[in-house]
């Protein structure tokens, strides 16, 4: 006969593992909660999202709009939170281009230029540097995907206006998965012309929501008629025949998951800074939103995944947004100060295994340098 002692610890052991299995349901949290800190696990998958134009305020301004007083957007409630410095090489002022080649290569250049150094050299990128060493790799942007955000993560030209230049470099890229806007008319030709060869063999083409959403294939090209936020049209958020931002980076997830490694996912919303340009408060506040849903996503992934970083940042602040207080209303009075890009610091958040490394001030190009780190990346970024 088995003695009480040891009755009772194997019944103790039991209870423990069983409490142990259970993890918390990140939908039970309550909307001003602060999502978990993550263990120290190795980081084998990265999903960055860029927020163009995206300043402190807007964030402010779209979480009272969307949550209330209490409430807070999926980013805010993400453990670890910082600011982030964007001025390109020679200016207080990015652009685009300059700011989020600093982002994906870890180098300064200047306004106008992708992926290359002030001197026109070419710099690999985090997504490049990773997608060499067996990595998956996707790019999903509400821009056209030739514009400057995205192209800094696989392109090298010396203006982001050669869109054709970039749009041949995309087809040679071997990128995973690419959903956005289609590509730009050029002086020289069509890039979107180009770009819709890359319906070959190897890639999925699809062009709605659904087929999006029941495509199998390995590779996915998505062009989308009508969703870049070029076209300032709120209507395309709602729209039957169009995926949203969670539904596509959901996909992502799928399909880059199912690779032998880790993967690299790259997320823009370029509404913001469209909207900020024409200081539409409304547009704005909802293109947040649209990507802070994606936000949540990922998290509900990194969270069961246990191995999945996401950060969330913007390349530079546009409009130079103040909010003051309507204590009518409990909302937020936009002032916009300019249609232009601001030197003003952007947020930026992480959750997931050591995400404390994005804990204090930060300069843009500190970014891809922690992430080579943390991905043990030799020689990243390489001068």
């Amino acid at each position: 006969m088995k003695s009480p002692c040891l009755f009772f610890t194997i019944i103790l052991s039991v209870t423990l593992g069983s409490c142990q299995k259970d993890e918390l349901n990140l939908s039970e949290l309550e909307s001003s909660e602060d999502y978990p800190v993550m263990d120290a696990n190795e980081v084998r998958n990265v999903i960055f999202f860029l927020v163009d134009g995206m300043g402190p305020n807007h964030v402010m301004a779209a979480s009272r709009e969307h949550h209330g007083k209490e409430g807070r957007l999926h980013m805010e409630r993400m453990p670890y939170k910082a600011s982030l410095k964007t001025s390109p090489a020679d200016d207080r002022v990015t652009d685009s281009a300059a700011g989020a080649t600093a982002l994906a290569t870890g180098f300064k250049t200047l306004n106008g230029m992708v992926g290359v150094n002030p001197e026109g050299r070419p710099k690999i990128s985090i997504l490049k540097n990773l997608q060499q060493k067996g990595y998956a790799t996707g790019i999903i942007t509400t821009a056209e995907v030739t514009d400057a955000s995205p192209a800094s993560f696989y392109a090298h030209v010396d203006s982001r206006n050669k869109h054709d230049d970039i749009a041949l470099q995309l087809l040679s890229s071997d990128i995973d998965i690419i959903l956005g806007a289609p590509g730009v008319l050029s002086d020289t030709g069509t890039s979107f012309e180009l770009i819709a060869q890359f319906a070959s063999d190897k890639y999925s083409r699809v062009n709605t929501k659904s087929d999006l959403l029941n495509s199998s294939g390995e590779f996915i090209l998505g062009l989308f008629n009508k969703w870049g936020a070029y076209q300032v049209n709120l209507d395309i958020l709602n729209s039957d025949d169009l995926p949203n931002l969670g539904e596509c980076v959901e996909k992502a997830i799928d399909v880059l998951s199912e690779k032998d490694k880790g993967f690299f996912l790259f997320v823009e919303e370029e509404g913001t800074d469209t909207g900020s340009h024409q200081n539409l408060s409304d547009f704005v506040l909802d293109r947040v939103k649209h990507i802070d849903d994606a936000i949540g996503k990922a998290v509900e992934f990194a969270y069961q995944d246990k191995h999945t970083l996401v950060i969330v940042t913007a390349d530079h602040e546009t409009g130079g947004l103040i909010l003051t207080e309507n204590t009518e209303s409990g909302m937020f009075d936009m002032q916009w100060k300019t249609i232009a890009h601001t030197s003003q610091d952007v947020p930026f958040f992480a959750f997931g295994p050591h995400a404390d490394t994005f804990s204090e001030e930060m300069d843009n190009t500190d970014v891809p340098t922690k992430l080579g780190l943390l991905l043990i990346l030799e020689g990243f970024p390489a001068n």
